[in-house]
């Protein structure tokens, strides 16, 4: 994809509102792939496991990153948003706080790290940063995941919603 396909790309038009909710919900709360499937393996994990710094690490930068895209968006629309500091908490305070957004909200424009987005754009953008780290967690614990997937079931290919 081209910078300018991209750009488009993450400029939706606000009727794509609950396209953008649905994607930040499933990058969320995926019960296969998702940031809290993530933090959920991370906890069962002992201190010393291997990967575990990296881990929590990677877990940590979600969590920053999330609160600088609300910050950006709260600047944008100027409202007054205080985004938890608890990960589980800002996941499920995120799909409250853009429920709550009109779809005009989510049409303004904002700029973030030199790049033109739509507050929709830039929420959009916010749910692949963080899809794309719960992934080197999912990577870094390795053989645990591999275990936890077993042990409930679901192995590549195997339940519903397999990949």
């Amino acid at each position: 994809m081209s910078k300018r396909q991209s750009d488009r790309a993450a400029n939706l038009p606000p009727s794509h509102l609950a396209w953008v909710y649905a994607l930040l919900n499933e990058s969320s709360f995926d019960a296969w792939e998702s940031v809290d499937q993530a933090f959920q393996q991370t906890l069962h994990r002992g201190p010393d496991a291997p990967g575990q710094a990296l881990a929590l690490e990677r877990l940590r930068h979600i969590l920053d990153t999330k609160r600088v895209y609300w910050g950006a968006v709260a600047r944008a629309l100027h409202l007054e948003l205080d985004p938890p500091h608890y990960l589980p908490e800002l996941l499920r305070w995120e799909l409250t706080t853009l429920g709550r957004l009109s779809e005009q909200q989510l049409a303004q424009p904002l700029d973030y790290a030199g790049r033109r987005f739509s507050v929709a754009g830039l929420l959009r953008l916010n749910a692949r940063h963080s899809s794309w780290h719960a992934g080197q967690v999912a990577l870094v614990c390795g053989e645990a995941w591999n275990e936890l997937g077993a042990a409930s079931g679901r192995r590549a290919g195997q339940g519903e919603g397999a990949p």
